[in-house]
């Protein structure tokens, strides 16, 4: 029963306003005392959805009194409830009221890791995504807003601030991983253009040997490509290489080309010199410009040569193609 002064909703049968105390005019038409029944299709479903609710062991803990002792703790958990799904409803005891929303996060996100870097990887992170922001509608920043414009503007916000949480968390969690895509074709290791590899950044001097593969950056000079690839080690330290028809030449030793291929780009090219101290002789198929009409030896020198400094990660892992994921020596 609506208050004709104030126009707060009063319950049926009262006289006067619960609000103001202003008389309330008793109202000509029948009340409806019988709620709405549910539809005899749902019933089945919903019966089934609470017994599975009620056997699912999802803790339901109320740490709201604990923390209220502790405020510099409470502030960093209502921070932290924006960037970690269920942990606002964790600490306000309605973790039971998401777990499906968090099952179903929890699962893109692992789906989501196992199909990186492709595209239905980047799909499945982007669904887990706006799952978390889902989740956000029920608990913490947004859920306070309570204008729905604002509240669908902080969504798209926090959706954008969640897709490079997404991007840089990796590189927090795990700083010496990196990964990149090779161009080489080795046919002894069958690995061929655009296998993805996963590389540590823990690279010490006597770590690598000849065959490694190793991530760098392409230097700038003769070379169009800046990405991070990753090549072959060919020659180490103190070595002298020389391209013989379609193989190297190392030290008076002719390479296995099978296990060592010359580069498409490196064959019209003679190359004959030694490798320096604390270098490798890295080949990769790099995209080059000709200084002139032809680059020079020491165009060469430096496209291939990189000291202990420049290579930025040992490969361990090949992550994609996924029939072909494994470890690599």
């Amino acid at each position: 029963m609506r208050c004709p002064r104030c126009k707060f909703e009063n319950i049926p049968g009262r006289q006067r306003c619960f609000k103001c105390d202003s008389v309330l005019e008793a109202s000509v038409e029948p009340l409806d005392t019988h709620p709405g029944r549910m539809p005899k299709w749902k019933k089945p479903l919903r019966s089934m959805f609470r017994s599975f609710r009620n056997q699912w062991l999802v803790p339901d803990i109320d740490l709201g009194l604990k923390w209220k002792k502790h405020p510099e703790i409470a502030q960093v958990t209502v921070v932290l409830s924006d960037f970690i799904p269920g942990l606002g409803h964790l600490f306000s005891g309605r973790l039971k009221s998401i777990w499906w929303l968090l099952l179903i996060w929890l699962t893109l996100i692992v789906s989501g890791i196992f199909f990186l870097p492709g595209s239905f990887g980047f799909l499945l992170i982007g669904l887990a995504v706006g799952v978390h922001v889902w989740i956000l509608m029920g608990h913490g920043i947004i859920r306070n807003l309570g204008n729905f414009r604002f509240r669908l503007i902080a969504a798209g916000l926090f959706l954008v601030m969640l897709f490079a949480f997404y991007h840089f968390i990796p590189r927090l969690i795990l700083p010496d991983i990196a990964g990149a895509y090779t161009s080489l074709s080795i046919p002894s290791d069958n690995i061929e253009p655009m296998d993805y590899f996963i590389t540590t950044r823990n690279v010490e001097l006597g770590s690598l040997h000849r065959g490694s593969l190793v991530l760098i950056r392409p230097h700038s000079v003769g070379v169009r490509n800046t990405r991070m690839t990753v090549g072959q080690i060919v020659a180490l330290a103190g070595e002298n290489i020389e391209r013989q028809d379609d193989s190297f030449v190392v030290d008076g030793q002719l390479l296995d080309n099978h296990k060592y291929p010359v580069p498409n780009w490196l064959r019209q090219f003679k190359i004959s010199f030694n490798i320096g101290e604390d270098s490798y002789f890295v080949t990769s198929e790099f995209r080059v410009t000709e200084r002139g009409e032809r680059l020079t030896s020491n165009d060469i020198c430096r496209a291939c040569v990189y000291s202990i400094n420049d290579i930025q990660g040992h490969a361990f892992l090949r992550w994609t193609p996924i029939n072909k994921r494994g470890f690599v020596e």
